[in-house]
């Protein structure tokens, strides 16, 4: 995939806390310091804090993006929302977000989408094929008013690869 085209996807994404890392087995265990989760990434990510306008009233996101090279980036990020702003069935905001990003992706088809649950919280899980072959892994979860983001971007090679799973599977929401 183009240069151009990664960092295209990147901007479509849409902070800064403190975060610490833990080395395990070279990947880093990210651990934002409002964020209340933590997630393996292979590398230490970049950190961005902005206020988005969203479907369902503006929300304070805070994402950490890790880029390697031109055919793969990870992803993390959670936005809070006013607590009164949630009030559709959780399953419905998943399956919006889902169609939301598919209208984000001209061209693109839906491999695959279900919903998922993390820790009796509801989630929903798509992986989104581009024209050019670059695969759009996403894993999003809702918790109270808080939403958890995680994607990861990969072409050519780097499309199965195993780091995307192990990304994914490692995140863990932790106690208060």
């Amino acid at each position: 995939m183009p240069h151009r085209s990664l960092h295209a996807l990147l901007l479509i994404v849409g902070l800064a806390g403190f975060a610490s890392f833990a080395q395990a087995q070279g990947w880093l265990s990210l651990t934002p310091g409002d964020g209340k989760y933590a997630v393996d990434l292979p590398g230490k990510p970049e950190e961005a804090r902005q206020t988005v306008n969203t479907a369902i009233g503006p929300a304070d996101s805070h994402r950490f993006t890790l880029k390697l090279g031109d055919d793969e980036a990870f992803i993390t990020s959670y936005s809070d929302f006013r607590p009164s702003a949630v009030t559709r069935p959780p399953a419905e905001l998943m399956l919006e977000i889902e169609k939301g990003v598919m209208a984000a992706l001209p061209g693109g088809k839906l491999r695959s989408h279900e919903a998922i649950v993390l820790d009796k919280y509801p989630g929903r899980a798509f992986v989104i094929q581009l024209p050019d072959g670059t695969l759009y892994t996403q894993r999003v979860y809702l918790v109270g008013n808080r939403l958890y983001q995680n994607i990861a971007v990969t072409t050519g090679e780097r499309t199965g690869d195993s780091r995307v799973k192990h990304f994914m599977d490692s995140f863990r929401l932790l106690k208060p």
